[in-house]
């Protein structure tokens, strides 16, 4: 909320003494009785500064829910006064979803960055607020930070999402790369009264579910493909 949104940057500010004393100021807002007692001198003080400003009906309304692009207005409008080694925006792509607290992101110059979750950053994924689970590996980020923890993320491309298909059939042959992987395999289908052979390509990091050593002619397989390349095999 607006009102959540404005405490939050004052604090960020170091400014809590301020707007404590500040507690029994006159907001001339309409709506002035819906700021809690207590945030009277957050508002105060984030208004003092500039950080925030009313509506031209000379309302403040707290409860209304900031969006991604007034949020951003907002921590333009703070960056200018933090100081600047409190401060930094990273750009770049995440090496994975979050995990622990934390995300790995790599910089347009393929240096690796982890960057701790403040327990309260705003996230914002398709132009709406969204959990730290929602972003995915891939997904070009901007991002904020405060004491060295990021505030807000935006993201501002989202990353491709693997086409994941399934083939079955009988086992033919493998052929190996010159790093003896598993480059490519062969299976026979039968579909509609008629057999055919097909070749797919191998992950480098392809699975074997099952006792492999079961892989022989004529066994039955279950494929498991990501963009095209089989990412594992299941012995039936």
């Amino acid at each position: 909320t607006r009102l959540f949104a404005a405490t939050l940057l004052v604090k960020a500010l170091g400014l809590e003494a301020d707007a404590k004393a500040k507690v029994n100021t006159q907001l001339s807002f309409k709506d002035a009785d819906k700021i809690p007692a207590a945030s009277v001198g957050y508002v105060a003080v984030a208004l003092e500064k500039g950080l925030i400003t009313g509506y031209n009906n000379n309302t403040f309304r707290p409860d209304q829910p900031v969006t991604r692009g007034e949020l951003a207005a907002l921590l333009d409008r703070t960056d200018e006064q933090l100081p600047d080694n409190d401060r930094h925006a990273i750009t770049g792509k995440l090496k994975a979803a979050p995990a622990n607290g934390s995300i790995v992101i790599v910089k347009p110059d393929n240096t690796e960055v982890a960057i701790p979750l403040d327990p309260g950053v705003f996230i914002f994924r398709h132009d709406v607020k969204s959990a730290p689970s929602a972003m995915a590996a891939g997904d070009e980020v901007l991002v904020r930070t405060y004491l060295n923890k990021a505030v807000f993320i935006e993201v501002t491309k989202t990353a491709v999402q693997p086409t994941v298909t399934t083939e079955t059939g009988e086992y033919n042959s493998i052929a190996l790369n010159d790093k003896g992987k598993i480059n490519t395999l062969s299976i026979t289908k039968n579909a509609n009264n008629s057999t055919s052979a097909i070749v797919l390509n191998v992950s480098p990091d392809v699975v074997i579910v099952g006792n492999p050593a079961l892989l022989k002619l004529g066994q039955s397989v279950e494929l498991t493909l990501t963009n095209g390349l089989v990412t594992s095999i299941k012995v039936v």
